[in-house]
């Protein structure tokens, strides 16, 4: 009896075209239904499944499939990650005043929208086309806690501009998103309204340099890009993350005065959560579903 290693090469061929072919039917179950042969084991190729014969169009189906499914398994890993159009209810929070102080203004507003999510490693990666006025934000102090200062009220009446944010899965990636608008400081009779932005490119939440000095006060407002990691406004510091379906993304804020020597200091805090659209939810569930109810049916029969 000639060795296993020396079946003839078509044998040799059967066995690898049925195992390719009964591995598009299922995975992880027996390749095998058919009768074995006397040597070594070998699935007798000839009678298949309640002895049906070889079907040779399947044969040539599967020795075409089997190259195509190598080349996909080692072609998507390289595929890159699709931005997929997602909901989100989210908040926008932004507070600040002197250090040691409980804050001058400390306001959070609740907003919607969509947005362009990609996901890397099973957490968001990137969010793009955050649209601009998601979020409004306005708040009226009367006599702020404002030191030596003396403040009689201070009003914040500002919106978020488009945003774009990359790199969160690292846990230190972020982007900008501008916080338009004004803080109107009242002393006696004269009113000081100065600008949280320059241009739309400097300025709180985004990486532009200072805001040039405004007004009588010379306020400089100091600003930086957001970030799922954590900074510093020069006396507390703030982390955000990235997670499967939300993000945090927080920004300090600083502003610089003649008038104020130690500076006021705070932070703003985006909170992002997604939620897939209806339709894809129940698309998912169903294919999960008809999938479970498939494996279910499927009877392997036993090796004769």
């Amino acid at each position: 009896m000639a060795a296993c290693s020396y079946y003839p090469s078509a044998l040799r061929r059967r066995v690898l075209y049925e195992n390719a072919a009964r591995l598009l039917e299922v995975i992880g179950k027996p390749l095998w239904s058919g009768r074995r042969s006397a040597r070594c084991g070998v699935p007798d190729v000839s009678v298949l499944r309640g002895g049906a014969a070889w079907d040779t169009g399947r044969m040539r189906s599967a020795s075409l499939l089997r190259p195509v499914l190598l080349a996909s398994w080692m072609i998507l890993p390289a595929v890159p990650a699709l931005a997929v159009p997602t909901a989100f209810p989210g908040t926008l929070r932004v507070s600040f005043g002197l250090p040691g102080l409980a804050p001058m203004i400390d306001v959070t507003d609740a907003g919607t929208g969509s947005a362009e999510v990609t996901h890397s490693g099973g957490v968001i990666d990137a969010v793009t086309g955050v649209a601009a006025e998601r979020f409004g934000l306005f708040q009226t102090v009367p006599n702020p806690p404002s030191g030596l200062l003396p403040i009689d009220e201070i009003t914040l009446l500002a919106y978020n501009s488009a945003g774009k944010f990359s790199g969160l899965a690292s846990g230190s990636g972020g982007g900008q998103m501008g916080i338009e608008g004004l803080v109107v400081v009242d002393i006696g009779t004269q009113t000081f309204p100065f600008d949280l932005t320059f241009l739309g490119l400097d300025g709180v939440g985004l990486e532009g340099p200072p805001v040039p000095p405004q007004g009588p006060l010379s306020v400089v407002v100091i600003g930086a890009p957001w970030s799922v990691g954590t900074v510093s406004n020069g006396i507390d510091a703030l982390s955000g993350f990235a997670s499967a379906n939300a993000i945090r993304l927080v920004t300090p804020i600083r502003a610089t005065s003649p008038f104020v020597p130690e500076g006021i200091h705070g932070f703003g805090v985006l909170d992002l959560v997604f939620v897939p659209e209806p339709g894809t939810a129940a698309l998912v569930g169903l294919g999960l579903a008809l999938l479970g109810a498939r494996r279910s049916r499927r009877v392997v029969p036993a090796l004769e």
